[in-house]
């Protein structure tokens, strides 16, 4: 084969797709149109008249092919639908709200009445009922609000892990001051200590996450305190075996006492959490655990 018609196939090869969107084929024209209007702009002949309007066709054809494109019933938006578990979700909301409106509406309209009669007892004691279901609503809508924004639900499973965990561990402290911790005889000392290490490190590697999730990233809030609860029933396994292959009573006792400060560190740091619960405006004084003592 010659080298012309190698020539003539890497360039058929390398010629762009045909079609609405070759923005390289509307490259020549882009410029031709451009001289085109210009010339017509300085005299307008019939003759640049038709200079201009063969110029301006493939422009036209693309926008026409585009139009047709976008109006393909196969790329029509399906409205969007929420589920029964979303709307289950948003009626405390809705219904807070909506009682929240009627009675702001019931105490102007009460309020108006007393502009024009404020010698009406009666009415009084009506404007005093609105004010005060106004406030109870105002409340409940609030409470509704925070309960329901992302995160909060998975903060609560968290706090109830870590402080059933918690439990876990102060009753094998109990154990371990009457000397009946039973060893663990399934596994050796060095995998339980290589356990407790590796999932104290995988926690601290949470603790800046959480703490940027609370102060301004609602939506990653859920996902980090979920995965940080995780490691805490794993920890109170490896640090209550490895306490019971400890010979020294306190010794035991130490392990088992920053295992369980560690817990509670991290339970005032879901609490602070939650507090926060991604909005920046609040602030947020996180507690910080020294893994290394």
């Amino acid at each position: 084969m010659g080298g012309g018609q190698r020539g003539q196939e890497q360039e058929e090869e390398a010629a762009p797709p045909r079609g609405w969107a070759s923005s390289i084929e509307l490259e020549g024209p882009d410029l031709k149109q451009s001289v085109m209007v210009t010339a017509l702009d300085g005299d307008f002949s019939e003759d640049n008249r038709n200079k201009c309007r063969i110029a301006t066709a493939p422009l036209i054809e693309a926008v026409e092919n585009l139009t047709a494109f976008a109006s393909n019933p196969e790329f029509v938006s399906i409205p969007a639908q929420i589920s029964s578990e979303g709307s289950q979700a948003q009626e405390p909301i809705l219904v807070s709200a909506k009682t929240m409106l009627e009675s702001s509406s019931y105490l102007i309209r009460t309020a108006r009445s007393l502009a024009i009669n404020p010698k009406d007892p009666p009415t009084w004691s009506v404007l005093a009922g609105h004010s005060h279901t106004v406030s109870d609503s105002i409340k409940s809508l609030i409470t509704s609000i925070r309960d329901k924004a992302p995160g909060q639900r998975e903060c609560d499973f968290s706090i109830d892990s870590i402080n059933r965990c918690i439990r876990d561990i102060e009753q094998a402290s109990l154990a371990a001051v009457s000397q009946s911790l039973a060893t663990r005889d399934d596994i050796s000392v060095e995998a339980l200590q290589e356990q407790l290490t590796s999932v104290v490190q995988e926690i601290g590697h949470l603790i800046d996450p959480i703490a940027t999730a609370a102060r301004g990233e609602a939506a990653q809030l859920g996902h980090k305190v979920t995965q940080l609860a995780s490691y805490f029933e794993p920890l109170i396994l490896a640090a209550v075996g490895v306490a019971s292959k400890i010979l020294d009573h306190q010794q035991q006792m130490t392990v088992l006492d920053q295992t369980k400060t560690l817990a509670e560190s991290a339970l005032q740091m879901l609490y602070a959490a939650k507090e926060g619960g991604g909005n920046p405006k609040v602030q947020l004084r996180m507690l910080r655990t020294h893994l290394g003592h």
